[in-house]
């Protein structure tokens, strides 16, 4: 694009890629035209899942790794544009999916397959308090809570080895 701008002053580019890329104290010379060069080598991330049979689409949580700052909140079942790196994905499933240091490349489209989900239907006599444990790697680690006011609830989960605890 061409601007036109006073060049006795230094100004601040930013470009909206993920993560953004900042430049800082530009200088222009006057009666030229000035190209600002940024590099922003990007590839993109395709996260899929066949979500026809689950109720609310997950999101995948993308960041950097190795930080917590939240790039995007990026729907399973679409592709993103990132600068090339390395992400951390936490994908909002049942149980949640961790993946670290995702790679994505240049011109490329790094893909990200889940499996589909199943579903459980738990059927109580009476109301009660419980929740849902998935077994991976050798742990026990908590899911979700049942709903303690319902007599019997459906719940689409990953593939996987569950255990319930209800009382």
């Amino acid at each position: 694009d061409t601007l036109f701008v006073d060049p006795s002053m230094k100004y601040d580019l930013r470009v909206y890629t993920l993560p953004e890329v900042v430049k800082k104290n530009i200088e222009l010379k006057p009666a030229i035209h000035n190209i600002i060069a940024v590099d922003a080598p990007q590839g993109s991330l395709s996260i899929s899942m066949d979500t026809r049979s689950v109720q609310i689409q997950p999101v995948a949580i993308v960041r950097k790794a190795g930080e917590m700052k939240t790039l995007n909140a990026q729907p399973l079942g679409t592709s993103q544009q990132y600068l090339v790196g390395k992400y951390d994905l936490e994908i909002l499933t049942l149980p949640r999916t961790y993946m670290e240091n995702v790679e994505v490349n240049q011109s490329t489209d790094t893909k990200i397959e889940l499996p589909n989900v199943g579903q459980i239907t738990l059927i109580f006599g009476y109301v009660g308090n419980g929740a849902i444990f998935v077994k991976r790697n050798g742990n026990i680690e908590w899911v979700m809570d049942i709903n303690p006011r319902a007599t019997s609830q459906t719940i689409k989960l990953l593939p996987g080895n569950y255990m319930v605890m209800y009382r």
